[in-house]
């Protein structure tokens, strides 16, 4: 039974943020094969060309190499990778898909990003023009 608590509720202001790809952890664009630009999936952990699921058994940093000098040791069965993850959008030692990320902390800030991405000459069929509330004059154009 309900005694004596009144709620009120109010309108909330609709603000989108940008979609972040399950493709290639990029901001801009949805998951989709037709609408994101890049051909095969990328590692949410490493960035490389392949599934989150095959991380161990595809990254460079986990599969090892014998022929380096000095040798790398693959990470052994069973264990999660231990080493130091890049993220896609700004390069720092976190995974794309991390909160941790300015990218993620600035996903409702449509320019912030389209302006990051501009700067970093990133192809312009990334960011979809449909995301774009008032994009720089100066972005039109790469």
């Amino acid at each position: 039974m309900f005694r004596g608590r009144c709620l009120l509720f109010a309108a909330a202001m609709k603000v989108s943020g940008l979609p972040q790809c399950q493709r290639c952890w990029r901001w801009g664009h949805r998951f989709n094969v037709k609408s994101c630009p890049f051909r095969g999936l990328s590692c949410p952990i490493c960035g490389e060309p392949h599934h989150i699921n095959n991380h161990r058994d595809y990254a460079s940093c986990c599969k090892g190499d014998a022929k380096s000098t000095p040798p790398h040791e693959p990470t052994p069965k069973g264990q999660p990778c231990s080493h130091s993850p890049r993220c896609v959008n700004c390069g720092k030692p976190h995974r794309s898909d991390s909160s941790e990320c300015r990218f993620w902390k600035s996903r409702f800030d449509h320019q912030w990003i389209w302006k990051r991405y501009h700067n970093a000459k990133v192809n312009p069929l990334l960011f979809r023009s449909e995301f774009i509330t008032n994009p720089p004059s100066s972005a039109v154009v790469w």
